[in-house]
């Protein structure tokens, strides 16, 4: 096995050094998609590893297809708790609508000028929104198409971007709004999001990390773990600082 290979199958070899890899890989991304814990994936893939080397056997001669084989063990297996993708995709959607509001409603703030709400505006957001909770409630299926069909993924993506930025174009005004009423909105979109979002942070406990079975649990994710976690839920606000100051100077 190369550098390389050793490299992108560090996790794989850490939990399975003598199963082949590869087939490692299908069994552990099946496995998270049927919701198994990091640590019943752990334990899975010891019992894996030592039927292996005590058998002789492939893999596939003693379990079979691996996605198959983690879908039977997730009948079983203790599962994450539901809600995980919940707790990750309502905080992008208030943040999301947050910013959209403060960006928009910050120029004609500032000139002392009313923020008109545009159907096109309108019609962006509540398209963003279902896109979002599309994503959390068959998350499963889309990270499926992502991982078999990644570049019509990719097109798909590229064409809800191009449709949400054609939207905007839709004449009509909704409704003649107070731009800081929709600033302050936007602002308290923006914290409530990221609130919800710091408070939910996931935790090794809840099935994070994969996990040997004499590992110990530790909880809340610590060092670059926990920073890993908290970042995501920074960008939005950051970015909202950020271009918001750009259009103050330059807008």
């Amino acid at each position: 096995m190369t550098k390389k290979d050793a490299s992108r199958y560090k996790l794989e070899l850490q939990h399975a050094p003598d199963v082949d890899p590869v087939w490692t890989e299908a069994f552990i991304l099946e496995a998270r998609l049927q919701d198994v814990t990091g640590r019943g994936i752990g334990d899975a893939l010891a019992e894996i590893n030592s039927h292996v080397v005590e058998s002789g056997q492939s893999p596939d001669e003693a379990f079979g297809d691996p996605r198959q084989y983690a879908r039977t063990l997730a009948k079983d297996a203790p599962l994450v708790e539901p809600g995980g993708v919940i707790a990750l995709v309502l905080p992008a959607i208030l943040q999301t609508v947050g910013m959209l509001a403060v960006l928009n409603a910050l120029l004609p703030a500032t000139l002392g000028e009313p923020f008109e709400l545009t159907v096109g505006m309108l019609a962006m957001m509540v398209t963003l929104t279902a896109a979002l909770g599309v994503l959390s409630w068959q998350s499963v299926p889309i990270i499926r198409l992502i991982i078999d069909r990644p570049w019509l993924a990719f097109a798909i993506n590229v064409l809800l971007l191009v449709g949400l930025v054609g939207l905007l174009f839709i004449p009509g005004v909704v409704a003649s709004l107070p731009a800081w009423w929709v600033v302050g909105a936007g602002v308290v979109l923006l914290v409530v999001g990221t609130v919800y979002g710091l408070v939910h942070l996931p935790s090794v406990s809840e099935g994070d990390l994969i996990e040997a079975p004499t590992a110990i649990d530790v909880g809340k994710p610590q060092g670059l773990g926990r920073w890993a976690s908290i970042l995501p839920n920074l960008l939005i606000p950051a970015f909202t600082v950020v271009f918001g100051a750009v259009l103050l100077l330059f807008g």
